[in-house]
């Protein structure tokens, strides 16, 4: 297995998630949706769960990421490293259609606040080749 291929199917899947969440702000920008100025409490609390919701989905990525990481260098398994990465950026984009299901069925106007948290967690999360060649390469102390 060639770890720069690998690497490489990672970053184009990495930067893909992260256009379909420009690609999410821009359809927002671009529906022209209404902006309702007040909710109803109903709505408020469901706002309310759904930023909750994200936000800790966020940082439950980044700690499945990591058990994901340290699973694949004990067990020398590269696909754990791919499905690490694609599960923590597939919890940071349901941030972001969080935010997009804030804007259409609520009308809020801070919705692109979950948006911008599911990008930036994203972007935080860019893939780093020395966790596929730590999953390849076994300690020859081990040996």
């Amino acid at each position: 297995m060639d770890v720069d291929v690998k690497h490489r199917s990672m970053i184009l899947m990495w930067f893909a998630l992260l256009a379909s969440i420009v690609l999410y702000f821009v359809m927002t920008i671009v529906a022209h949706f209404e902006i309702r100025e007040s909710q109803t409490p109903s709505e408020a609390w469901l706002i309310v769960g759904l930023t909750a919701l994200a936000m800790i989905l966020v940082i439950v990525s980044f700690v499945l990421k990591q058990k994901f990481l340290r699973r694949s260098v004990d067990e020398q398994n590269v696909g754990l490293v791919q499905s690490g990465y694609v599960l923590a950026w597939a919890l940071c984009e349901a941030s972001a259609l969080f935010g997009f299901l804030e804007c259409f069925a609520f009308g809020y106007r801070r919705y692109y606040a979950l948006m911008l948290l599911g990008a930036i967690g994203i972007g935080i999360q860019f893939p780093r080749r020395d966790h596929i060649v730590a999953a390849t390469f076994k300690d020859s102390n081990k040996i």
